[in-house]
């Protein structure tokens, strides 16, 4: 009993000390690399309206980046993600994402998350990326509310709007996704629920399972795709509640 108070104790003490970082073109602190580099565990990093030119932003564990009036992180088609990520805690939220770069080589995004668990990517806006989302080996996160426009026109340039692989226990949720390869693209994902998406007008799928068990959809609607969902070399898979308009 009294190791379990000296840690809630430890814990609130912990919480009461987080800070504030505020990111702005008149700020003191005028980069988001700058106000990431600030910040401890439990901080948040404010970033008002504005254009910030920023590449391999790397987050820590822990940290909230939340964009206030969706400022634009411009990636200038550099051969890098724009955010990278390999930490806890950490949710982004609140921005515009543009201009990523394409490479045949590496995997490039506008966020691009590596062994992460705890997290929670919504409500931002991803256009002209190669990818916009690239989660890889990760655990109980949450996309949603994210729109993703894209503009590829064939499938050996393009990439995919939500790509996720080898990871579980995620939710995909009430994402718009329109113009990539495949909507949302799952290979060794296990246990993730994934609903209330619309997927239009993609080259490939819609929504696209490899090796993937285990998963639910429901809720969501699949539109002028090449097809709307593909599943491959996949088990227990439950689905309820689908919308499929294919084309023509």
């Amino acid at each position: 009993m009294k190791t379990t108070l000296i840690f809630f104790f430890l814990l609130l003490t912990s919480y009461s000390n987080s800070k504030t970082i505020t990111v702005c073109k008149s700020c003191s602190i005028k980069t988001i690399k700058n106000g990431i580099s600030l910040a401890d565990e439990g901080d948040t990093v404010l970033v008002k309206k504005g254009v910030y030119k920023e590449t391999i932003i790397m987050m820590n564990d822990g940290i909230q980046l939340v964009g206030v009036d969706m400022p634009t992180i411009d990636g200038q088609y550099k051969k890098e993600s724009i955010i990278a990520v390999s930490g806890n805690n950490f949710s982004i939220s609140g921005f515009k994402f543009r201009n990523v770069g394409m490479s045949y080589t590496k995997e490039i995004s506008g966020v691009f998350v590596s062994k992460s668990r705890n997290f929670t990517i919504k409500d931002n806006d991803f256009r002209d990326v190669f990818y916009s989302l690239i989660i890889q080996s990760s655990k109980y996160g949450v996309i949603k509310n994210n729109t993703v426009i894209g503009d590829a026109r064939e499938e050996s340039s393009s990439g995919n709007g939500i790509h996720v692989w080898k990871s579980s226990h995620l939710r995909i949720e009430e994402n718009i996704i329109s113009g990539m390869r495949d909507g949302i693209y799952l290979e060794f994902v296990d246990y993730s629920h994934i609903s209330h998406n619309t997927s239009f007008d993609n080259l490939r799928y819609g929504l696209h399972f490899m090796f993937s068990d285990n998963n639910e959809y429901h809720h969501n609607e699949f539109m002028r795709n090449g097809a709307g969902v593909a599943v491959m070399f996949s088990n227990i898979l439950k689905c309820t509640t689908t919308l499929f308009t294919t084309i023509g």
